[in-house]
């Protein structure tokens, strides 16, 4: 069948893009579930993840599913009625089935080159980070007579929010409480946060970068250099951007649903609408969780807490008494 509602639906453009969530929903009922099956057993077994799509001018966007630039399956289109994987479709459980045997005899060739791939990759990295390494010590100690320790490289990032916190607000609607001032709180802290992570990414993404003391603007000349603001504070870029990494601010293939976020949160008044907004961003998280896709749990971004505390405290918020049960029949799965 053609596959031309998909292609109008989502046309070129990497702003185009479907995400997981979004094929789900486009394909009917049923085989949306297989899809999703799909996903979850190649990650399940092979610990592979579903890759950003690349556009076709034949069948639209396509998925490939592997770990680094290594593919287990380097083909899986989107019909209207089915999706087809390295061109077998799948529109029932006969169809999933064989396209699943298809998969796994392809897995035995995949893991040799990828452990190949992974052996030369670590080989790489080891002597990359031996010479920055190197690099970056003798460029610090040739700026060690101008750098004010007291006031160099002092980040501030939004915190994330408490799991505490989010329970409780949970709790209380649950018992009918509608607690204007927790829901403030929640939404604020979740606000504040994908905030400055959309403006200090694209600031970054411009060369530039905010200070963190009096939040002035700084054009960044080159990115080993050291920058000095007016207020007296001092930072390296690459160091900018690394703690920006390192503390999980909001970014990566989720910054659509951060943006959406903010832009709701500001229109947002009562507190049902406020919410129904951060549910729907819990719900989020939750899709990514149970999706199979690989790539940084987006909970991380947001929740304070390890990933393994996030995705169990978001896995309970979903089935309650039942997480447990939930977690052991999708291992089964």
């Amino acid at each position: 069948m053609s596959s031309f509602n998909w292609k109008s639906k989502y046309g070129k453009g990497r702003h185009n893009r479907p995400g997981f969530d979004e094929i789900i929903a486009f394909l009917p009922e049923n085989v949306g579930g297989l899809f999703q099956e799909f996903s979850r057993h190649l990650s399940r077994e092979y610990d592979v993840g579903c890759k950003p799509p690349t556009y076709s001018e034949t069948v639209g966007w396509v998925y490939s599913f592997g770990r680094y630039n290594i593919n287990l399956v380097n083909r899986v289109s989107i019909e209207d009625d089915a999706f087809a994987v390295n061109g077998m479709r799948v529109c029932d459980q006969d169809g999933y089935e064989k396209a699943i045997k298809t998969v796994d005899s392809l897995y035995a060739d995949y893991k040799e080159r990828f452990y190949k791939a992974v052996a030369v990759k670590k080989e790489k990295q080891q002597a990359n980070t031996k010479r920055r390494l190197e690099r970056e010590k003798k460029e610090l100690e040739e700026l060690l007579t101008r750098i004010n320790k007291d006031k160099f490289n002092r980040f501030r990032w939004s915190a994330k929010l408490s799991r505490h916190v989010l329970k409780k607000l949970y709790e209380d609607d649950a018992r009918g409480i509608r607690n204007e001032e927790l829901v403030d709180d929640v939404g604020f802290t979740l606000y504040a946060r994908c905030l400055q992570g959309r403006d200090e990414r694209l600031l970054m993404e411009s060369n530039r970068l905010k200070c963190h003391n009096c939040r002035e603007i700084l054009a960044v000349v080159k990115k080993d250099a050291l920058i000095e603001c007016s207020c007296g504070h001092q930072y390296l870029f690459r160091d900018y951007m690394r703690s920006f990494r390192t503390n999980n601010m909001p970014s990566g293939a989720a910054t659509k649903i951060f943006n959406a976020f903010i832009e709701n949160w500001e229109r947002a008044k009562g507190y049902s609408k406020k919410m129904i907004l951060i549910d729907s961003l819990i719900h989020e998280f939750h899709i990514n969780l149970n999706s199979g896709v690989k790539g940084r749990f987006v909970g991380i971004n947001l929740i304070e807490g390890t990933k393994r505390q996030i995705e169990d405290f978001i896995l309970k918020l979903a089935y309650g008494d039942n997480t447990e049960r939930f977690k052991s029949n999708l291992q089964k799965k």
